[in-house]
């Protein structure tokens, strides 16, 4: 499909009306995060994202307005207080889908003092974020989890819309970090030219079926990531 139409979701019909509404432009300031809590998370038994740090600083390259903060500098409360002033996040790091609570999902962050560095995705959902155009999630499934009970959709990329942001990009399945930077940089150098994200995103994946490079042909790298929007 993807070869000969740009595709786009929602969760459920009660969000057409919040995407119409909003905005979705992708132009403004780009908050960018990379690896963040490479050395906190050890405790957790996570690994250090290389690939994560190294995308992040590509994406950022291409946009004229950009705050990256990787490793160390991209604690929860620097980024909660930067996404205010952001017109796009782009989040490469972990993340963690929890199917039974999907609002207790979360984005690791660097913790601090009595801070554990978690962002979950309850705390997301409460947010206003109307302001910002488009949320990229690069991190393993950030899609999946969503509620399995009555009430609203929860999950990390679900939450995100529900606090008011119109377009999305998350993952399906887990993701190898460095097989989805050339995909992601790929999507990005579009969008920050002034292509619309759903197109972007096919052109990315276009691009990575006529690689060189087997494993960016692959469809678990190019086929992982969806567009959530109007």
């Amino acid at each position: 499909m993807v070869q000969a139409y740009p595709v786009r979701t929602l969760p459920s019909a009660g969000f057409v009306g919040a995407a119409g509404m909003a905005r979705h432009g992708v132009g403004g300031s780009a908050l960018v995060v990379g690896d963040p809590a490479a050395d906190t998370l050890a405790t957790r038994g996570a690994v250090a994202l290389r690939g994560a740090a190294e995308e992040a600083a590509q994406v950022a390259r291409l946009y004229a307005r950009a705050r990256l903060l990787v490793g160390a500098h991209a604690d929860r409360r620097r980024v909660l207080a930067l996404l205010p002033s952001s017109s796009i996040f782009h989040f490469a790091g972990h993340a963690v889908a929890n199917s039974e609570q999907p609002e207790l999902s979360y984005l690791a962050l660097v913790a601090g003092g009595a801070d554990d560095g978690l962002l979950r995705a309850r705390e997301i959902g409460a947010l206003r974020l109307s302001h910002l155009g488009m949320v990229v999630l690069s991190a393993c499934n950030t899609l999946g989890a969503r509620a399995t009970h009555a009430g609203p959709i929860a999950g990390l990329a679900y939450s995100f819309l529900r606090a008011g942001v119109p377009a999305m990009l998350s993952s399906l399945w887990d993701v190898n970090d460095d097989a989805t930077t050339p995909l992601l940089v790929a999507f990005h150098r579009r969008a920050a030219g002034g292509m619309g994200a759903a197109e972007a995103l096919r052109a990315a994946q276009l691009e990575a079926l006529e690689s060189d490079r087997p494993e960016t042909r692959a469809p678990r790298v190019w086929a992982a990531f969806v567009y959530s929007g109007p």
